[in-house]
């Protein structure tokens, strides 16, 4: 029970020095307090997934700390596929591409009941394999490992445009 309290207190923090450090943001901070404040998991992942483009966000590692200190509190609550579109965000902010792929790794162990997330997890990392570590053989990897499990998807997903683009710059 105490970890759990610890926790929230812990969040309560992170945000409050936030919005106290990052005027031009601090209102959004203090929205994503509220919508955590009142389990508004719905609004929230709508409001992170508008949040992590701002462009005070796209330096240094503010996503990563975002995620650490705060997602991680409640990222089994939210969509899966929301999830990690958010993580495609995060991913970008780290200068060791092979830490982007272990943290797409540890992701993928929390969204794996959800196909689509899935797939779309293993797509950011078959990116980064080809466009910032150069592995053609990783990448043809999850290429064929995701080619059936689309094909026996019902209709398209936006996942599909996502994993098709990959292909397309991998067979290029």
């Amino acid at each position: 029970m105490a970890a759990v309290k610890f926790a929230v207190i812990d969040v309560s923090d992170f945000l409050s020095k936030k919005q106290a450090s990052e005027p031009e943001v601090a209102a959004d901070w203090a929205k994503l307090e509220e919508l955590y404040n009142k389990k508004l998991w719905h609004q929230l992942t709508l409001k992170l997934l508008e949040f992590v483009n701002h462009p005070s966000l796209q330096t240094g590692d503010s996503l990563i700390q975002l995620y650490n200190n705060f997602l991680t509190t409640f990222d089994n609550k939210i969509n899966p596929l929301s999830l990690v579109e958010i993580v495609s965000h995060i991913v970008k902010q780290f200068d060791n591409k092979k830490d982007a792929v272990a943290f797409l790794e540890k992701v993928e162990t929390k969204v794996k009941m959800n196909d689509e997330a899935l797939t779309l997890c293993k797509v950011l990392q078959g990116e980064i394999y080809l466009e910032q570590l150069n592995d053609l053989d990783a990448t043809e990897k999850i290429i064929e490992q995701l080619e059936g499990s689309l094909e026996d998807a019902d209709g398209i997903t936006p996942v599909h445009g996502r994993f098709y683009k990959l292909a397309s710059e991998y067979y290029r």
